[in-house]
């Protein structure tokens, strides 16, 4: 046994010969169960990680393979070890010893580290349960009595960023590992290489122990993805105790979820938000007074305000509209006032109305075009177009949309209201807390937490019930998604929608994203006096500054925040208030080329960049890129963001029976391995096809 030293900290290290598996099992604190298995869970938590070298064995083709691995166990003990061998030891016997247990074992991205030792773990424990978030993501696995968990997945950040966000005690080591080192399994690390190794599973440990004494979770009711934290104790509140409409509320949402046929016209009609550059100004580098405003909390906005309506009804079959007849035309309208409206719109010679800043309709969202004409994916024209919408969305494409004919099909109806006071509670608390506790000394988790946990509501309100699965293949490595016939989509969307677990309804979250559409192209409109809209995107819009226009905003934000949730900060004392259209920023030059990819200059010079694919800080060294750009008028199409800029890395897959190899001089046991490689990224100009308009006065293009 070894004593590894950190700070004032001494820890036992052992290999997997010697680990105290009777300590372990002796002292291990256990409680909960699955419905799967009569084991209690362990209180204790394991943390895995691996370090992986290349090697070349034809002097040709870099491979990996896996030459030390380290365990955590609750930050008690150390164990490390060298080869496959040892590893699958080590698991065999901590398997043994706590067999009574479910042990919970958390790797940060395992889909990184499954990939290098799922052959192994499948010849050692035999079958392997999967469960995939994507067909290469990795959101937990299990054998035997053993659990792997992602953090990644539970956290949404690097380990680098999560320890120091969290302040944890063990801090991962940064920068002082050289990953273009050879190693083999025989080469001994130096004190750096060791602690750069092993502070990866104390700092995992210690994020778990953090995020248990914040939220109050043992190890068996953990929740293992970012959204739980919110949708677990928010379900728990709802399901037990809460009435709504003069019902359980456990019994009254089962009488609003719609059938098969409803659901799939929302899930068509669903859209995310719109992300839309200004056509005329595509390419151009624009200066001038540029100013952003964007909405605080836009999607928390919506969901509670009291302006904003929802279905709280199955929606109920009317039929098709016959748009000639007077009695029908007029119920429709009487309709689309009063009800929660679901409809197929059938619309001939579209046309973007001249004064409309910017095409919304994303053409990936209609169920047929016929020759089209597209604006970054986004529809401008069309002799045929055919989508399904709710009223919200007919009367924003009415409003910016010349039709020379339209057709309703299928039409369907809920009642309206507002979101049952709970989910309202919930949002007012936690904007609450993330505004009161924003720059308070010694506060800083909780505020962390509760921002978190604001935005995560409405990734809960938009989770899809009939979501892709994946069934993990040994064959080709990766998750195969499931293929289901209609008849099985639908078992399983009814069984999803009964179950205990679901307490929401898919069609509020359809509403969210339309409201806070609805929202932002009327803040396009604002911004587009004299033809000054810049770029939007799902929140946020650039602009020319005008005195007028910020007269206009200024006065629609009294409508926006009549009624809203507001707080006062305890340090500023300034008052927040959802919804409020606020200013974020003010710019002197402008230069874009379509969808997450513009370039800002501030007033002192400094650039800001935000480019779909290319990270704002080099992943490697935290070298901010903008450090690379001296000069916006230097950015141009086809320039290279190199890997070495960004540190960026490209996963290469590769599938290899596991078996013997000659590792950097070594034979050593390795199997399937992901190779990291740089990547680059060139910019390349967005699609714009047949439609790079100017709807604005020259005056606002280049201005000197």
């Amino acid at each position: 046994m070894k004593i590894y030293r950190y700070k004032r900290r001494l820890i036992p290290c052992f290999g997997w010969q010697d680990a105290p598996y009777e300590l372990m099992k002796k002292t291990a604190r256990t409680g909960g169960k699955s419905t799967r298995d009569p084991r209690k869970y362990l209180y204790q938590i394991v943390a895995l990680d691996i370090e992986t070298t290349a090697y070349f064995e034809d002097e040709l083709i870099e491979r990996r393979a896996m030459f030390h691995w380290q365990v955590s166990y609750n930050n008690e003990y150390l164990i490390t070890g060298r080869t496959i061998e040892d590893l699958l030891a080590f698991l065999q016997h901590l398997s043994d010893a706590l067999g009574f247990a479910r042990v919970t074992i958390i790797v940060h991205n395992l889909s990184y580290e499954n990939f290098f030792l799922c052959q192994a773990l499948h010849e050692q424990f035999g079958d392997l349960k999967y469960f995939m978030l994507g067909s290469r993501k990795v959101q937990s696995v299990e054998c035997a009595n053993l659990r792997f968990v992602d953090t990644a997945v539970m956290s949404g950040t690097s380990l680098e960023v999560m320890s120091k966000d969290y302040d944890l005690y063990y801090q991962k080591a940064a920068g002082d590992f050289d990953y273009d080192k050879l190693f083999s399994v025989s080469d001994p690390l130096n004190k750096t290489e060791f602690g750069y190794c092993v502070l990866d599973v104390f700092a995992l440990v210690d994020y778990w122990h953090t995020i248990q004494k914040l939220r109050g979770y043992t190890t068996p009711r953990m929740p293992i993805t970012k959204t739980a934290f919110i949708r677990s104790p928010l379900r728990s509140e709802m399901m037990h105790g809460y009435y709504c409409n003069g019902m359980k509320y456990a019994d009254w949402i089962r009488t609003i979820q719609n059938d098969y046929e409803t659901y799939k016209m929302l899930r068509s009609q669903f859209a995310g938000g719109i992300v839309v550059l200004n056509a005329g100004y595509h390419g151009k580098l624009l200066k001038g007074d540029i100013r952003c405003r964007d909405f605080t909390s836009s999607y928390p906005y919506v969901m509670s305000h009291p302006d904003y309506y929802y279905p709280m009804s199955i929606y109920r079959q009317y039929g098709d509209i016959d748009l000639e007849d007077p009695e029908d035309y007029e119920e429709f309208i009487s309709m689309l006032q009063e009800n929660c409206c679901l409809f197929k719109l059938i619309a001939y010679d579209v046309q973007l109305r001249p004064e409309t800043p910017a095409a919304f309709i994303s053409v990936s969202k209609c169920e047929y075009v016929m020759n089209e004409v597209k604006h970054n994916g986004k529809l401008c024209a069309a002799d045929l177009m055919v989508k399904y919408v709710n009223e919200i969305e007919f009367a924003d494409i009415l409003d910016r949309y010349e039709i020379g004919h339209l057709e309703v099909q299928d039409f369907r109806v809920a009642d309206r209201g507002q979101l049952p006071d709970k989910i309202i509670d919930w949002i007012r608390r936690l904007f609450t807390d993330k505004t009161q506790l924003k720059g308070i000394e010694g506060k800083e988790l909780e505020y962390l937490l509760s921002k978190g946990d604001l935005n995560g509501l409405y990734g809960m309100m938009a989770m899809d019930p009939l979501r892709e699965s994946f069934e993990f293949s040994f064959d080709i490595m990766a998750g195969d998604p499931e293929e289901l016939t209609e008849e099985e989509k639908k078992e399983k969307y009814e069984k999803a929608v009964r179950s205990r677990n679901n307490f929401l309804n898919y069609a509020w979250g359809c509403y969210v994203t339309t409201w806070a559409r609805h929202n932002l192209l009327k803040a396009m409109d604002i911004a587009n006096k004299h033809g000054g809209w810049i770029y939007s995107d799902t929140d946020s819009v650039y602009y020319f500054s005008t005195p007028d226009i910020e007269k206009d905003f200024d006065e629609w934000n009294k409508t926006l925040t009549s009624g809203a949730i507001s707080a006062r900060s305890e340090i500023t004392g300034k008052v927040s208030t959802l919804g409020e259209m606020e200013p974020d920023g003010c710019y002197t030059k402008f230069l874009g080329y379509g969808a997450k990819k513009y370039w800002l200059e501030k007033p002192d010079g400094k650039i800001k960049m935000t480019v779909a694919g290319v990270p704002k800080r080099n992943k490697q060294t935290g070298q901010d890129i903008n450090d690379w750009v001296t000069s916006i008028e230097d950015i141009h199409v086809g320039m290279i963001f190199t890997g070495e800029m960004t540190g960026k890395l490209r996963p290469d897959y590769v599938v290899q029976p596991l078996e013997k190899r000659n590792v950097n001089g070594v034979m050593t046991t390795c199997g399937a391995y992901i190779n990291l490689l740089p990547c680059d990224y060139q910019l390349n100009d967005s699609v714009y096809e047949d439609w790079l308009y100017n709807p604005a006065p020259d005056s606002y293009l280049l201005r000197k």
